[in-house]
């Protein structure tokens, strides 16, 4: 384990799990940076938000992950409200000592259409050797797809032979369910008027569900955009569908000529997304 990524950790369970107020001056910069809504800059602004913390307080770890001086850290508060949080902390560290902190939070779903949780899945990092690998592929898929939005490359980065359910994605979203920060934002952009795109990416038998079908047909009522997809097969072989070039970005260029404004995207006029 890196010694950032330890620090991270022993800092956190003393801070948030025993409640001792007195690693705050073990383990945190006198010119630490907060960004979290929940506390001010600097030590005592931690201390503060640690002394203020009840005993039924608690953290526990899903997963972490670490690169140079960043350590991401994905697991549940307990006792900061009715609901668990589900989290994402992000801390830089300098000299052995938390230096900036930022966090994403959002309500612990009770259930969920896929069955999964918002923290199971891997947890222990594999394939170093693949790391540059994966990190080439997730930086293209952000600046291709979420950023530029050329939707006919999406099965270079979407598996199609594993899917993790999209129609589970669908369906919230059109229900109004927002239980992640991604999903909230989407939900969000309806209600702001922001013109959004998306280009879901099922198997034949999700495809064919009723639920999704609906779930489509809502979002369309709501001025949502939908890219063109043939699912691909289910069982057997699973066959990758085959990419033609411009396809999708014909037909969602087609089918956002009647009205402009559902076409912007990036540009901060509106959202572009992509889930599968």
């Amino acid at each position: 384990m890196s010694d950032n990524k330890t620090t991270v950790l022993t800092a956190v369970k003393e801070l948030f799990g025993d409640k001792d107020v007195t690693a705050v001056d073990r383990w945190v910069a006198a010119d630490y940076r907060q960004h979290s809504s929940a506390a001010p800059d600097g030590p005592e602004g931690l201390r503060g938000l640690i002394e203020s913390l009840t005993d039924d307080v608690r953290h526990e770890v899903a997963r972490v992950i670490a690169e140079g001086d960043l350590v991401a850290v994905h697991g549940v508060y307990y006792g900061f409200g009715p609901d668990p949080l589900v989290a994402l902390d992000l801390f830089r560290v300098a000299d052995g000592k938390l230096a900036e902190h930022w966090d994403a939070l959002t309500p612990q779903a009770t259930k969920t259409v896929s069955g999964r949780t918002q923290v199971d899945g891997p947890a222990e990092v594999t394939d170093l050797d693949k790391t540059e690998a994966n990190r080439a592929l997730v930086l293209g898929f952000v600046e291709k797809i979420l950023k530029g939005g050329d939707f006919s490359v999406v099965t270079d980065f979407i598996s199609t032979e594993k899917s993790s359910s999209p129609n589970n994605t669908v369906n919230k979203w059109a229900a109004g369910i927002s239980d992640t920060l991604a999903l909230g934002i989407l939900c969000e952009a309806h209600g702001m008027g922001i013109p959004t795109a998306v280009l879901p990416v099922p198997n034949s038998a999700q495809a064919a569900h009723p639920a999704y079908r609906r779930s489509l047909e809502h979002l369309r009522e709501t001025d949502v955009l939908i890219g063109a997809y043939e699912p691909h097969r289910h069982n057997g072989r699973r066959k990758r569908p085959t990419r033609r070039p411009g396809h999708v970005g014909a037909n969602m260029k087609k089918a956002g000529s009647e009205n402009p404004a559902r076409t912007k995207r990036s540009s901060g006029q509106g959202h572009t997304r992509q889930y599968g």
